[in-house]
């Protein structure tokens, strides 16, 4: 047995962001928002070779402003093939109201955890909503605004293509 190194045997998990400046590490622009409507962040990100996500989210870049007595929030959503059908994660504010910089305020549920060679990753917003009733789930939803600007990450390890070859 010879003494390499290897990602795969030490479990190494890489993330790619999008929108973390210069003085946090970056080289984007955040990514901001303001409007109450269905929003469109990142159009297409190819990966190099077909990936498996681990995690996605975001850190708060600059204060997220919505309204914390009636559970303001805004999803946002991950997709692949950018095919509506192809959700990879809804990604959810863990906690509403004002959000302070440099938080991780976001709750995750993955649904598809595979991006396949040739695929993109489109990132969008959803129309933030505001819940009435003290509970997220329950309640009257009107549409709300949601402000602020945002970094996105996806957490990821590459993988074997069906032949068995790196893409």
């Amino acid at each position: 047995m010879s003494n390499f190194y290897s990602d795969d045997k030490f479990g190494v998990i890489q993330r790619r962001w999008f929108g973390l400046t210069q003085k946090l590490g970056g080289a984007d622009a955040v990514i901001t928002f303001s409007s109450a409507t269905t929003t469109t962040h990142i159009t297409r990100w190819y990966p190099r070779g077909p990936i498996t996500i681990k995690k996605v989210g975001y850190l708060v870049a600059a204060t997220m402003v919505g309204k914390a007595t009636n559970k303001g929030r805004r999803e946002f959503r991950f997709y692949t093939r950018g095919a509506s059908a192809s959700v990879v994660g809804k990604v959810l504010p863990a906690s509403c109201g004002t959000v302070s910089q440099y938080t991780f305020n976001s709750t995750t549920s993955l649904t598809v955890s595979q991006v396949k060679a040739g695929e993109y990753v489109k990132i969008t917003s959803g129309t933030p909503r505001t819940y009435k009733a003290a509970g997220y789930s329950s309640g009257t939803s009107v549409q709300g605004t949601v402000n602020g600007s945002l970094a996105f990450f996806i957490d990821y390890v590459p993988r074997f293509d069906a032949d068995g070859k790196w893409d």
